[in-house]
C-alpha cells in the first residue's frame, strides 16, 4: 500500500512478512539493492530519509543524497561511475511532506536514465573491440553475448547487427 493507494500489480513487489513496519521495509529496500539514492528538497535529511541513510551506512551500501540546491548532476555522474549498480533503491520524503519532490525526482531519474544510456553506448563501443574470452557483438537493441567459441562468427541473435561477432 502506498500513501496514495494500492500499488498496481504490474510492479511485482514483494510484501514484507506480516506487513512489516516502516523501519523493516526501509531496511529491506536498502539491504536488497546495490545502492541507495536519497532525494530531498531540503539539504538536510530528516525522519525516514535520514534513517534510510543510516541503514545504508550500517549495511555498508553505497548511498548518495541529492537536493536541488547542489550540483546534483555532477554528483550523480561521479557516483554512478564509481559504483556498479544494477538494483537501485530510490528514497526520499513523501509528496505530502515535500510537495516539490515529485518534479525533482522525475528530473533526477530522467538524467540518470540518460547517463546510463550514454554509459551503455560507450561500453558497447568498447565491447566491439573485445577479441578474447566470450565473444560479444553490438546490436541495435544492445549487446548480444555469445558464450561459446563456436558462436564467435555468428550474427546477433536479434538479426539487426551492423557488425558480426568477433
Amino acid at each position: 500500500m502506498a500513501e496514495d493507494g494500492i500499488i498496481p500489480a504490474r510492479y511485482q513487489l514483494t510484501e514484507v512478512p506480516d506487513g512489516g513496519g516502516y523501519r523493516q521495509r526501509t531496511e529491506a529496500n536498502v539491504r536488497d539493492s546495490h545502492a541507495t539514492l536519497i532525494l530531498s528538497i531540503a539539504p538536510q535529511l530528516t525522519g525516514g530519509s535520514h534513517e534510510t541513510l543510516l541503514f545504508a551506512e550500517r549495511l555498508a551500501k553505497p548511498w548518495l543524497h541529492l537536493h536541488p540546491g547542489m550540483d546534483w548532476r555532477q554528483a550523480l555522474r561521479a557516483w554512478t561511475k564509481a559504483n556498479a549498480i544494477s538494483a537501485l533503491n530510490v528514497a526520499g520524503p513523501r509528496a505530502s511532506e515535500a510537495p516539490d519532490i515529485r518534479s525533482f525526482t522525475v528530473e533526477v531519474l530522467d538524467a540518470l536514465a540518460r547517463m546510463t544510456a550514454i554509459a551503455g553506448a560507450e561500453s558497447l563501443r568498447r565491447r566491439r573491440g573485445h577479441r578474447h574470452g566470450a565473444s560479444r557483438a553490438g546490436c541495435i537493441d544492445g549487446p548480444a553475448y555469445f558464450s561459446s567459441p563456436s558462436a564467435r562468427s555468428a550474427s546477433c541473435t536479434r538479426g539487426r547487427c551492423a557488425t558480426r561477432a568477433r
